[in-house]
């Protein structure tokens, strides 16, 4: 037995208490401060709380992407794209370009066997955040009139059949005010409110694999951030700039946790030869043949286990289902609980 192992758990327990009472505007630099304080828990706690998502530029696609745990090391991010590390646009840290290759050799060497999966994964959740969010514009139009939708997905490795699926969405409605403070505004009226919404959705799933049971686990834990800015800009008859603009901005932010775990049973036959560790190599090579099937990759270099067309749509359907549910439930009481409340606090405080 760790006789550190006690004290460990409660480094993290009294970290996740300290976080949940913090603004969650606020949790960078939490996260920082918890780790300065439980320096031999640093790692887990970066594992633990999910952090706003960051914008980030692909420089070479010059396509947006979504920074969070699952893609980072260090303060560099991993581009869903070309899978180089592009740096985190608010680090004070230089980008360091040797670095940022050393983390791609490095992320290609880890990820190769998932690629596949995090490609395909990738497809279906744009097309479920376009709906879920009413935006048709993909990735190639992320900034758009009627607001900002970015969605990514990002996968990585888990000890043994299992892996890790990180699905991340970023919806912001009138982005260049949320963005930039100092955009130029115009406007033709004598008083302006504006209400600029934001929304961060994390699913962090781990879909763990029984080979002796046949059985599909997948745990999956979700976080919200939300809130509004509200910003005012009033007009007067004189001449001063200081009457004319009386800029009041005030940020509503929340954060909103879910845990659910969820098995299903591999009944077909053909789902557990893909899955299981006892594929034999010549089970292995005898898919990879078989032309009516993807590529098939193994999903653990330890392992004989693989990713194929039907575990891949398998996988698809189950996540997809249950991501589908707990957005419906959370949302539901994110609008109705506390977005309707702030909206009435916010239009009795200017009325």
């Amino acid at each position: 037995m760790n006789p550190n192992g006690r004290y460990h758990d409660e480094e993290i327990i009294n970290a996740l208490k300290i976080w949940s009472k913090c603004l969650p505007s606020e949790t960078d630099n939490t996260v920082k401060y918890l780790c300065d304080i439980y320096p031999e828990s640093s790692k887990e706690i970066f594992q633990r709380i999910e952090t706003p998502l960051k914008v980030i530029l692909d420089l070479e696609t010059k396509m947006y992407y979504l920074g969070c745990n699952s893609n980072r090391i260090e303060n560099y991010f991993r581009s869903p794209y070309t899978y180089k590390f592009y740096i985190d646009p608010k680090s004070k840290e230089e980008y360091d370009s040797e670095k940022a290759e050393s983390f791609k050799e490095i992320a290609n060497n880890d990820l190769n066997h998932l690629k596949m999966l995090e490609t395909e994964f990738q497809k279906v959740y744009e097309i479920y955040c376009q709906n879920y969010t009413y935006i048709n514009g993909g990735l190639e139009e992320d900034i758009c009139d009627h607001g900002v939708l970015l969605s990514n997905v990002y996968c990585y490795d888990l000890e043994g059949d299992s892996f890790g699926t990180c699905f991340v969405m970023k919806h912001i409605i009138n982005p260049f005010n949320f963005l930039n403070d100092n955009i130029n505004e115009k406007s033709s009226t004598n008083d302006l409110t504006e209400i600029v919404y934001f929304l961060d959705i994390i699913h962090n799933v781990e879909t763990v694999l029984s080979h002796s049971s046949g059985i599909a686990t997948y745990r999956v834990g979700s976080t919200y951030y939300y809130g509004f800015k509200d910003k005012q800009k009033k007009h007067s008859s004189s001449g001063d700039d200081e009457n004319n603009y009386n800029n009041e901005t005030i940020l509503f932010d929340g954060c909103k946790t879910n845990w659910v775990e969820k098995k299903f049973e591999l009944s077909d036959t053909k789902f557990l030869k893909s899955f299981l560790r006892s594929n034999t190599k010549s089970n292995f090579n005898d898919e990879v043949s078989n032309e009516n099937n993807m590529q098939n990759i193994a999903i653990d270099r330890n392992s004989i286990t693989i990713i194929n067309n039907q575990t891949i749509y398998y996988h698809i359907s189950n996540i997809g289902k249950l991501i589908e549910s707990i957005d419906n439930n959370v949302m539901k009481q994110i609008q109705h609980v506390m977005i309707d409340n702030l909206l009435n606090i916010s239009n009795n405080l200017h009325e």
